[in-house]
């Protein structure tokens, strides 16, 4: 199984596409050329051969992305423990403009490890400032944290909608 080429869904991308006009290198060129020369995707799109939406979608990321694997491979000895800790791997997929779904499969091929679970345990504070801890804790099945406080004042709202809803009718 190819672990570059294939979408999170699944499907063939990039240059493992049979009928495709554009390789990485085009397209890593495409991107310096937007990115440096202030080209229009319109102009990228003529001098390479492509339409305008072809240019657009591949230099934004949409259609085409890095080979996450090559990059996998070169990260820097400091950027492993984070990325076995599971904290690199969305900063990694943003970088390449790739799935978060195609970095974890770049690294189980590069041997780098990770177990899969999302470590929660920097957050220490929900968004409004309560405490994640004690009571005021719970943990879902599915692993995630949330704030007991926030989750009685949520439904308080919700029944005091529904209540007024009623008054209404």
């Amino acid at each position: 199984m190819r672990t570059v080429g294939v979408s999170s869904a699944g499907y063939l991308v990039g240059e493992f596409v049979p009928n495709a006009k554009l390789t990485f290198a085009k397209v890593e060129e495409m991107r310096r050329l937007h990115a440096r020369g202030g080209l229009t995707y319109t102009e990228i799109g003529e001098r390479f051969g492509v339409s305008r939406t072809a240019a657009e979608r591949a230099i934004k990321g949409k259609t085409w992305a890095v080979p996450v694997a090559k990059m996998v491979q070169q990260l820097e000895a400091e950027d492993v423990p984070l990325l076995s800790g599971g904290e690199g791997r969305y900063l990694i997929a943003r970088k390449a403009t790739a799935t978060r779904a195609s970095v974890e499969r770049a690294m189980k091929a590069a041997g780098v490890a990770w177990d899969g679970v999302i470590r929660k345990s920097k957050h220490t504070h929900c968004k409004q400032g309560h405490a994640l801890e004690g009571d005021n804790l719970i943990v879902r099945k599915n692993g995630r944290q949330t704030c007991r406080e926030c989750s009685r004042a949520r439904w308080r709202a919700f029944a005091r909608k529904k209540r007024a809803q009623r008054a209404s009718q």
